[in-house]
């Protein structure tokens, strides 16, 4: 056996228990942190619908936020990206697990990109504050089909144009760039 075939053997033998002992630690602290799921709130598939001034808005973040009580001890808003139809499933706690049963504020979002995040948002913040917000859905026990999100008449800035006016969250400027 050659000394660099031993090598290429030891090497691929050492990667191979580092990363089982990251697996290991991984699946360790997870289990740990989470104290399991006895902060989860039940939850029921819930989608819907949202067109602006007529067409899809492709990668509009919807969030909802509790009216009244929060849905669990740590405050989780359900939420969702709307595809290119501008349909989207709402994930609470897992990928489209839906939404706790309630009455919610709708939050919306539009970044200029569906794949880079970014604080920029087309409707200029117009949608974007959950005491303010006049849209409101409730979740059901059961399957729900959210009633369709309609705005028409609404100012859309386009993408290039809304990622040159933020360069910071929403809210107070606080040195960061542009308030809204």
């Amino acid at each position: 056996m050659s000394t660099s075939h031993s090598k290429q053997i030891v090497l691929h033998s050492f990667r191979s228990r580092v990363a089982v002992v990251c697996l290991v630690v991984f699946a360790l602290a997870s289990f740990q942190g989470c104290g399991g799921e006895a902060w989860h709130a039940a939850t029921y598939p819930a989608s819907g619908n949202v067109s602006i001034n007529g067409k899809p808005p492709e990668g509009l973040v919807v969030e909802l936020h509790s009216v009244g009580e929060p849905v669990d001890e740590r405050q989780s808003r359900p939420w969702a990206v709307t595809d290119s139809e501008g349909n989207y499933e709402l994930t609470t706690y897992q990928n489209a697990d839906g939404a706790p049963a309630g009455e919610y504020a709708v939050v919306l979002r539009w970044p200029p990109s569906v794949n880079r995040p970014s604080f920029a948002d087309r409707l200029g913040g117009k949608f974007s504050n959950p005491d303010t917000s006049d849209i409101q859905i409730s979740v059901t026990s059961g399957t729900s089909e959210l009633a369709p999100i309609v705005l028409d008449g609404v100012a859309v800035e386009s993408a290039k144009r809304a990622e040159r006016g933020r360069s910071g969250p929403p809210g107070p400027s606080m040195g960061l760039g542009k308030a809204q």
